[in-house]
């Protein structure tokens, strides 16, 4: 492959580079003007639906939690983060138990 050819390759891959990240750029999906409690009642749908399939959202920071729950209160979003069922019985009963 000569000079010439290899220049118009890399202009060809830049031009078909920038023709991705446009179409990337036109696909993103706006959400400027959905209220904020219609996004929080949709994944809280989401959250609900991914649980039903057997698919619980977890936390990092505390893996024996999963995501239960996101509330808008007092202007803030909160979300709930429980122990799964299981695991919420093993740690009343220990409490209970006093260990």
């Amino acid at each position: 492959m000569n000079r010439y050819e290899r220049r118009q390759q890399a202009r060809r891959e830049r031009r078909q580079a920038a023709f991705r990240e446009q179409m990337a750029q036109d696909i993103q999906p706006d959400f400027s003007d959905v209220p904020n409690g219609t996004l929080c009642q949709s994944i809280q749908m989401l959250i609900g639906e991914l649980r039903d399939r057997g698919f619980p959202m977890y936390d990092f920071d505390h893996k024996e939690r999963s995501l239960q729950q996101i509330q808008i209160l007092g202007g803030k979003i909160y979300f709930l983060a429980a122990p799964e069922e299981g695991e919420a019985d093993e740690e009343t009963t220990q409490a209970d138990e006093g260990i």
